[in-house]
């Protein structure tokens, strides 16, 4: 099984290559590790599921209070995830939302082959407030250089991607 773990800000087009290889990868599922957390807004009536529409803020002191229990606790859950895709025989897990190293470090010590990509881009947090876009889960990563591939989320980026995907 194969996990590929998007990395990269808020807008920079995450969801957009999880997309394209999704359509390009047989057997496989588009997961995040946020999914827990937009869950909880969703149940708590905070958000009507429209990525448009995050709730942004809540989102992250959620998930701030989410790791303050436990650095580790969204990566042990999707963890958890893999065992059941596995079950399901999912050959390909894309998580299109990883945001800190720990989450990724935690990912790469499973036993499953990871594959870390940085989808970067000019444009990223165009539609955040200045305290969100110093959130932790916005600035960590600007200096991770730890990553198997980096696309630049241009008018390359499907052929990028083709690239990508040949050498797995």
């Amino acid at each position: 099984m194969n996990i590929y773990l998007l990395i990269g800000k808020a807008g920079c087009g995450k969801n957009y290559v999880a997309n394209i290889m999704k359509k390009r990868l047989p057997n496989s599922v588009i997961t995040g590790l946020s999914k827990y957390i937009k869950l909880f807004a969703l149940e708590l009536g905070l958000w009507n599921g429209d990525d448009n529409n995050k709730p942004r803020s809540f989102l992250q002191t959620t998930g701030d209070k989410l790791r303050a229990a436990d650095t580790d606790l969204l990566a042990k859950r999707m963890l958890e995830d893999i065992e059941i895709y596995k079950m399901l025989d999912i050959k390909n897990v894309i998580i299109s939302d990883v945001r800190l190293i720990n989450e990724i470090n935690y990912l790469k010590n499973s036993n499953y082959n990871i594959i870390t990509i940085k989808v970067h881009s000019d444009k990223c947090n165009r539609h955040l407030t200045p305290k969100e876009q110093n959130h932790l889960t916005e600035i960590e990563l600007d200096t991770y250089e730890d990553y198997d591939y980096l696309l630049e989320n241009n008018e390359t980026i499907n052929k990028q991607i083709e690239e990508i995907l040949k050498g797995r």
